[in-house]
């Protein structure tokens, strides 16, 4: 994730209620330094296995291997469970994710 990618990741944590990355996103950007003190993760067992692992800011970070590879999801709906795929929009390249008319048209604003 290079610098343009990171300031987006974050605008959208301030814009949506949850966002939804991959394991791939989460072990290699949210758990490395480039989130390095806006990350609060989430350590109680029964809470991480609904796929809630923490929060940037006041967004809900939901992690699924369900996501395909280098993707991110956003809503804005209330979730309770990470599965539950109606509740989020589709899943765009985390690499596009600065496409903001695209990012406006998702059903996490519907």
């Amino acid at each position: 994730m290079n610098k343009s990618e990171r300031l987006t990741f974050l605008l959208m944590a301030r814009m949506y209620k949850h966002i939804c990355i991959g394991i791939d996103i989460f072990v290699d950007q949210i758990l490395s330094s480039n989130f390095w003190g806006e990350f609060k993760p989430i350590t109680k067992k029964d809470v991480l296995e609904t796929g809630y692992y923490g929060n940037i800011y006041d967004c809900n970070i939901w992690v699924s291997k369900h996501m395909p590879p280098n993707t991110i999801s956003f809503s804005n709906l209330e979730i309770i469970e990470g599965r539950d795929e109606s509740k989020w929009s589709s899943p765009i390249l985390i690499e596009n994710s600065n496409e903001y008319k695209k990012i406006m048209k998702l059903k996490a604003f519907w």
